[in-house]
């Protein structure tokens, strides 16, 4: 019997994981500078707040349906092509919205999705590396940076766009451009062949079989993924759309916007340094219940009481987000690219399929009013949590 990795590795010391870290706060740097960059063509185009879901609908077809895909081929060539491709990608494709009409770059903006969708599986699988020391902070961490992406990028995109208009944007292409020649550097993929090349003499069925026997448990951890991803895909794609059609400038749009983001960012950190201490379950309940007030009273609030409703609310919905990739993961023991692809796909799409429909209820009732209301869709994910079993979430971290 030939044993694998113990858990030992410092993941502070390993150059490969900052590498992914870096890549992915500019990988959602520019995923959410986007937001503000599609709500003023949606303005100027006077679309419709169907239409703008519509887009987000296709964006994800690139982004979180490639997941899956992107993270099968990780577990087979390792994950440095995919992390450093999926960063020149996103580059290309948003210097390139910059500069075109209106319409070309609601296309290319669009179309950028894919390499987000080629970076997230590939760069998670480096941040969970079964021989890392801590995993759960590991992993809280590698998201943590992700939100930092997506709270400063629409602060830097509205500032950018309020000086320069959209040429503002190629600034911002240009700085996550760091992120790719960081990581052409600093990647390695040893020890992920290595690592797989243990898992093939492994003699590991007990565990394998212990994961076969919950295997009906994998429908509703799906659900919940999908219940509990979909309330901030809606607050970040109409929310700045809410605010700059009642007057406010799309700076500030970018900053009410940040401070839920903020709130997710501080979240996704505080779920992985809790899933050490806490249980998990409680964890994953306070994240789905918990943020129905904070949005319901935040989204008509102004000045500081919103942006203070919205941060709390952010960060109570980010909790569950290492703890359910980790789940995730659990079900597929030697296709930890795959499952993540899975579960981030998941989130992605579904989340946009939801604020697809969320678009549609807007235009009956009104921006400000489904908004409020998107709050409870969590409720979904809480509701999942009936079906899976305490131990099952406790024993997913290892």
């Amino acid at each position: 019997m030939v044993s694998i990795s113990t858990p030992t590795i410092n993941f502070q010391k390993t150059g490969s994981y900052w590498a992914a870290c870096v890549t992915h706060f500019f990988i959602d740097f520019l995923n959410n500078g986007r937001s503000i960059l599609m709500a003023l063509l949606a303005v100027s185009l006077g679309m419709s707040n169907a239409q703008v879901g519509l887009l987000l609908v296709i964006y994800n077809v690139g982004n979180a349906l490639s997941q899956p895909l992107f993270g099968w081929l990780t577990d087979r060539i390792g994950p440095k092509k995919l992390v450093v491709g999926g960063m020149l990608w996103m580059v290309i494709f948003s210097a390139l919205t910059a500069v075109l009409p209106a319409w070309g770059a609601v296309v290319t903006l669009t179309a950028a999705g894919l390499g987000s969708g080629m970076f997230h599986p590939a760069g998670t699988t480096i941040a969970t590396r079964p021989d890392f020391a801590r995993r759960n902070l590991a992993t809280g961490l590698f998201f943590f940076f992700g939100s930092a992406g997506l709270f400063v990028g629409p602060i830097v995109a509205g500032a950018l766009l309020d000086s320069y208009g959209r040429i503002g944007y190629m600034i911002a292409a240009g700085i996550a451009a760091s992120a790719f020649a960081f990581g052409l550097v600093a990647i390695n993929d040893e020890w992920f062949h290595q690592h797989l090349a243990q898992e093939k003499q492994a003699d590991q069925p007990e565990k394998v079989n212990s994961r076969t026997k919950l295997g009906w448990l994998f429908l509703p951890v799906l659900l919940m993924i999908i219940g509990y991803s979909s309330v901030s895909n809606i607050v970040m794609t109409y929310l700045p759309k809410h605010l700059i059609e009642n007057g406010i400038s799309v700076s500030y749009a970018g900053w009410v916007t940040g401070a839920y983001l903020f709130g997710t960012m501080l979240g996704v950190l505080s779920g992985g340094l809790l899933a050490d201490r806490l249980n998990n379950k409680i964890i994953l309940f306070v994240g789905m219940a918990g943020p129905i007030t904070f949005t319901w009273f935040g989204v008509p609030a102004v000045g500081n009481l919103q942006l203070l409703l919205l941060f709390i609310g952010g960060l109570l919905a980010a909790l569950p987000h290492s703890i359910l990739v980790l789940l995730i993961q659990s079900f597929f023991p030697k296709g930890r690219g795959f499952a993540s692809g899975l579960a981030l796909g998941g989130m992605f799409f579904m989340g946009s399929i939801f604020s697809y429909l969320a678009g549609i209820m807007a235009d009956i009732i009104g921006l400000e009013l489904m908004l409020q209301g998107a709050g409870a869709l969590p409720l979904i994910a809480a509701v999942m949590l009936i079906f899976v079993p305490a131990a099952f979430i406790q024993q997913s971290r290892s």
